[in-house]
Order: C-alpha cells, then sequence, then structure tokens
C-alpha cells in the first residue's frame, strides 16, 4: 500500500501496488516510481503487512525501505515512513525505529539493556517503546 501525498503532505491517492503470497511478495522499485509521477506526488507513506502477526520488520523490509527510498529520492520523493501491520498489535513505524537510537546495550553481548525502548536485536534500532517506558 502506498499513500501519494503533495508537496503540502496532503493525501493525493492511496493505491495497493502489489500482491503476493502468505510468506512474501515481490516488489518493483520502479513501479513504484512509475506511480509516483504519474500521480505528480512529492512524497509518499509506505505500509505493508504480516499476515504471521509479527510486526517486527525483517532484513528484507530494511533492505526494500532503503532501495525505495533511493530510487524515489532520484526524482526528488520523499519517503515519510514505512509502517508494517501486523495481528492486533499497533502498527510499526520505520520512522520513529530510526529515530530512536538511544538503546543502550551490555557489553557482555547478552541480552540487551535498554533504556526507554523494546530493543530486540543490540545492533539494530528498537522498534517500539516498552510499557515500563509509556508509564513513566
Amino acid at each position: 500500500m502506498i499513500l501519494l501525498l503533495d508537496a503540502q503532505n496532503r493525501v493525493l491517492s492511496s493505491e495497493e501496488l502489489f500482491r503476493g503470497t502468505l510468506s512474501q511478495t515481490s516488489v518493483y522499485p520502479r513501479e513504484v516510481v512509475k506511480l509516483v509521477l504519474e500521480r505528480n506526488a512529492a512524497a509518499v507513506i509506505l505500509a505493508h503487512n504480516h499476515p504471521s502477526g509479527v510486526g517486527e520488520p525483517s532484513h528484507a523490509d530494511q533492505a526494500l525501505t532503503d532501495t525505495l527510498k533511493k530510487a524515489l529520492a532520484l526524482v526528488d520523493v520523499r519517503v515519510l515512513d514505512h509502517f508494517i501491520v501486523a495481528g492486533n498489535t499497533a502498527p510499526v513505524s520505520f520512522a520513529s525505529a530510526a529515530s530512536c537510537r538511544t538503546c543502550k546495550t551490555a557489553s557482555s553481548g547478552a541480552r540487551p539493556k535498554t533504556v526507554g525502548c523494546a530493543c530486540a536485536y543490540p545492533t539494530q534500532p528498537c522498534a517500539r517503546l516498552t510499557k515500563k517506558a509509556l508509564t513513566k
């Protein structure tokens, strides 16, 4: 799913671009760029679902997001965010995960020690705040 936005971030349209199977889909950056140029969009918000119910971004999700950002940047189109929707949990925002780089990992290489976030992987930014951090 893609939301196409104008220069003031107003929605021009929303489009379903690709359909996949239960475990994967093929996304073609060329088709995304083509649609964005046809609609004269200045920015986009991307979204896709994880039928598994697990909302954490995979390495493939991150690679795809990076590829789309680079492709769209070539035509001066900004990717404002990319959401993963999974089951009954809150959508995971790539923009929020990228801005949350306050994770402190344990130096022993054991389970990561976090400050205000739920970092599942010590080498990647966290994707969501912990309930404990939200109640402070």
